[in-house]
Formats: structure tokens, sequence, C-alpha cells
């Protein structure tokens, strides 16, 4: 058996090169020429924080790339809309009708409530957003951890709240006209508590280490014991494209309501007791969905309205409790090769629209033989 000594040979000089040959410059070389060169002097990227350290990516396996220590997770003022559907109920501000609110924490766990009766003779309960503001004025603590937005609401039929600190998720019950209509609303999901809900960084870079691997067991060394060219790289794909095509299920379940061209679908809020039930933390408008209750079915998401959803392709009432889950193509994971150097970078969130920092990424070695890798990640 031979064995490779501990030994660095300097690079073949005659073969063009990559390599950062001087001081903020990336170059290709040849012997001692430079034939190109890119000024990199201009590089910066400001982070707050930083972490670095090293993993062996084991054969055959996939690894998240940990940055829960430094992420940024982009806190938000949640928010959330209640449409009365005034085009459907349009007696459902007048007088004599009355509405509840209620708010609980992210556990569900019951915060306050009230209610109110609308009363034209009354002049702090003489229409919907007057009686609104009283009763919150009158709260004990809803005041003082939400915020009602009700400028629009006898127009359009919209309401919307809005937490008072980021980071924050409330879930929220409004029923309009309990004598009437009887309208329970759980809001639609406006904006989250988060941006980044997993986390995101400035910058990743990643170096594999391959005069560390043990090439005595790896039956990957040519006749110098370097490791073979084409066994020098590992791959990877984003952390969101890994999740959502391993992970796709959630637990909303479906009831069916009713069955037109574009059919209409609720979602049961009151079965699922924290906030991460709700449907918004898990779905938009124009995602596709799969359930397999009583047949594989798919359709995209047209519009979500509180427990309401409508959908673009009719299906079947048997399917009425099955859970919704996103449909993705393909199937699996777009994975990436990666050689010698992997570096990714985003830039800095000003506005809270903004979505500038990148996700982490899952390694993956799809060798037999382990490979050492060092890694920087800032944010």
């Amino acid at each position: 058996m031979s064995i490779k000594p501990p030994l660095s040979c300097p690079p073949n000089y005659s073969i063009l090169a990559f390599r950062i040959a001087e001081c903020k410059k990336a170059a290709v070389v040849k012997g001692i020429t430079t034939l190109a060169s890119l000024d990199l002097n201009s590089l910066f990227i400001p982070i707050a924080e930083h972490t670095e350290g090293t993993l062996t990516l084991k054969g055959n396996s996939e690894k998240i790339l940990n940055i829960e220590d430094i992420a940024e997770y982009g806190p938000l003022y949640e928010s959330y809309s209640f449409d009365a559907d005034i085009v459907n109920n349009p007696n459902i501000f007048d007088d004599g009708t009355t509405h509840v609110y209620a708010l609980y924490n992210e556990d569900n766990e019951f915060i306050e409530s009230f209610s109110f009766t609308i009363d034209v003779n009354d002049p702090d309960y003489e229409d919907f957003p007057t009686a609104l503001k009283t009763e919150y004025d009158n709260s004990v603590t809803i005041k003082t951890l939400i915020s009602f937005d009700s400028s629009t609401t006898i127009s359009t039929g919209i309401l919307n709240v809005t937490a008072g600190a980021k980071s924050t998720k409330y879930r929220h019950v409004f029923t309009f006209d309990t004598a009437g209509v009887d309208l329970d609303h759980p809001g639609t999901l406006i904006t989250p508590y988060t941006k980044y809900p997993k986390g995101r960084v400035k910058y990743i870079l990643v170096f594999p280490d391959y005069e560390k691997v043990d090439v005595s067991t790896c039956g990957c060394a040519d006749s110098s014991g370097d490791v073979k060219s084409n066994k020098k790289y590992f791959q990877y794909v984003n952390r969101g494209e890994y999740d959502s095509l391993n992970d796709p299920n959630t637990d909303i379940e479906l009831v069916i309501t009713e069955v037109t061209p574009t059919v209409n679908v609720k979602w049961d809020y009151t079965q699922y007791p924290t906030i991460d039930g709700h449907i918004g933390y898990h779905f938009n408008v124009n995602d596709l969905v799969y359930f397999n209750e009583s047949g594989p079915f798919r359709a995209n998401i047209l519009n979500i309205n509180g427990e309401n959803v409508e959908l673009d392709t009719l299906c079947d009432p048997n399917q009425s409790g099955s859970l919704f889950t996103h449909a993705y193509s393909p199937a699996t994971p777009r994975w990436q090769n990666v050689g010698d150097f992997l570096f990714l970078s985003g830039a800095t969130d000003i506005q809270d629209s903004d979505r500038c920092f990148i996700e982490t990424i899952v390694l993956k070695n799809p060798h037999s033989f382990d490979i050492p890798l060092r890694y920087m990640i800032g944010r």
C-alpha cells in the first residue's frame, strides 16, 4: 500500500489557473505571467456578526449549514384584514347589528374580547367605525397590543388590524352581525410577523479541503495519491427549495362548502390551536395545492379570504377532510455542483419590503468518502 507523504508540491505553473494572485485581485495566470485579472478592491460586505468553523460532510449524506446563532429574521408588524363581504351582505353594518372581536396569543390562549351594537341614536355607537373605536378605547388589554384601521370599512367592508410590536404573533376572530349574518372571520394574513422565519444571512463561504480526504480508503485517488479531479466536488441547494420538496405537508384541513366552476372550500381554523395553523403562514395565492382523499387532485389557489379558499379547479366533495399539501415540480431538489470554492452573497435590507438577505444552504456529498469543509458566514 502506498502512503502519500505530507508534502506540498508547488503549483504546476505550465497550466492556466484561477488564483487570488495579488492583494484584492482575482487572476488567470500562466507561470509568472498574469493573463487576466479582476480588481476586487471594491468588494465590501458590511456585516453585524460572523461565524466560522469546520465540518465533515460524511459520504452519501446531506447537511444543513447551520446559521441559527447569527441569522437575521427580519421582524415585522404582523397584520390581518377582515372582510365583511358587503356585496353579499349589504346590511351587515346597519343599525342594530352586533359585532364581536376576540384576541388570542400565539398559543391560542384567550386575551380579551369586546362586542358592540350599532345604534344610530348613540353618538358613541352611531356607525361601525365609531362603535369599534369606543369599545377599543374601553378595552383593558387589547388597546395596548394591537391597533385597528376602520377608515374605509363602511365603503369596502375591509377592517385591518396590526400588532403593536414587531415579531409578535396573535390570533384573531371577528364576528360580524351576530344577530343576522353571523359571519366569523379568522383574518386574512397581510404581513407576517417576520420576513425570514428560518433566518437568513449576508454571505456564505464554503471551502472544501480535499487535501485532508483519507485517500487510503476512499478509492478516489489517482496514481500520485491526490483526489481525482472528477471527484473534487460536492453539491448544494437552497434550504427553501430543500424544505419545500422534503416537507410539503401541513396540518391545514379543508372542508368542501360548495362546488362551482371555480370551487370554493374552507379551512377549519377552529381545529388548529396555534398561530402556525393559520393558512396564511403556509399558503399564498397562486400556490399549487394537492390533496388525495378520493383520488389525486391538484389546483391553484385563486384567492384566500379568511377561512374561504377559492380554487381554479372543480374538486370532489368527498375530498372534504383531506389536508392541504404543497405540490411542487420537480419532485426532488435541484442540486448544484461545487468544485473548489463556493461564495454566495446577498445585500442589506433598508425597507421592510426588502428581501435582500440570503437563505442558508443544504450541503450534499454524493461520494462514498468524507469531505472536510471550512466555512465562514456573515450576517
